[in-house]
């Protein structure tokens, strides 16, 4: 059970790595077949200190707001949660081999390639108009938004990426440029790739 665990790991990791730079419903199942098959690889599950801290920063988050009377949002708490996945993720890389990583980076440096080309057309306006996106309407992916004129120019337009939200496509591409500085930083075998799409990216 545990080797199979361990051998499906990579494969969640790189779906939850290219689902959080295309879609919610993909980046939702790998992250949580990421958690399912870290804790069983690695269980029972032991809670080193920075997992503590982790776990203390998540709670303050959510206690601080009603401090100031707010009470944190659905949104919100969903949103924190996701700090919870963070362990998991730790688990998959300690997990796997270096040949996996590897896999898992280029998968991840080609969808941000290809988020960042369709960023750049979207950008300058040579894109399908929002008629042909009509299909896919149950899909929500706010095709609209990346026909938002960009401010003083008509002729450009905010960028979305894959994602058709500028500020996930933002936050997304920030956090696969930290991953590349990461791994250019440890030299990982193989993952120059991952380090020449960040760059792009970023």
């Amino acid at each position: 059970m545990r080797a199979r665990a361990s051998s499906l790991l990579p494969w969640a990791l790189g779906l939850w790595a290219v689902g959080v730079q295309v879609h919610e419903l993909p980046a939702t199942v790998g992250a949580w077949a990421t958690a399912l098959l870290a804790l069983a690889v690695r269980w029972p599950p032991h809670a080193p200190r920075p997992w503590a801290l982790l776990l203390g920063f998540v709670g303050l988050a959510a206690v601080a707001p009603l401090v100031g009377g707010h009470p944190p949002t659905g949104t919100g708490l969903a949103r924190l949660s996701d700090w919870l996945l963070v362990p998991a993720a730790a688990v998959a890389v300690a997990s796997a081999s270096p040949r996996a990583l590897s896999r898992v980076g280029v998968a991840a440096g080609v969808t941000l390639l290809v988020s960042v080309t369709a960023a750049a057309l979207q950008h300058f306006g040579a894109w399908p108009g929002p008629e042909v996106a009509a299909p896919l309407g149950h899909l929500n992916l706010g095709f609209d938004r990346v026909y938002e004129p960009v401010p003083g120019r008509s002729d450009r337009f905010m960028a979305g990426g894959l994602l058709f939200h500028r500020l996930k496509f933002a936050n997304v591409t920030a956090a696969a440029c930290t991953a590349g500085a990461a791994a250019a930083a440890w030299r990982v075998p193989r993952w120059r790739f991952l380090a020449v799409a960040t760059g792009v990216g970023l």
